[in-house]
């Protein structure tokens, strides 16, 4: 499915925690919450948009809302509630 979220709007992949915890206690699906770290899927046409589909931001999930029905990782959000992009270091 193609999404193109408008103004500014950007739509973000996010990722449940491991399933296995340091010490090798395996969470159930069911309660692994998702990580505050999130991957750009998509963007508004907004000028303002500082993010790229692919950046890795941080974000409160409380602002995301699930619009995929069929998709349970993938959420929509204003761009304003974004906190911070991840910058990876090369080593």
């Amino acid at each position: 499915m193609d999404f193109k979220p408008l103004g500014k709007r950007i739509t973000i992949e996010a990722k449940r925690q491991d399933e296995k915890m340091g010490s090798g206690l395996f969470i159930p699906e069911s309660i692994r919450k998702y990580d505050g770290r999130v991957k750009v899927i998509a963007i508004g046409d907004h000028p303002d948009i500082k993010v790229k589909p692919g950046d890795t931001v941080v974000i409160d999930l409380g602002y995301a809302r699930n619009v995929f029905p069929d998709n349970n990782t993938l959420f929509i959000m204003e761009y304003d509630n974004v906190w911070g992009i991840v910058e990876e270091k090369e080593e």
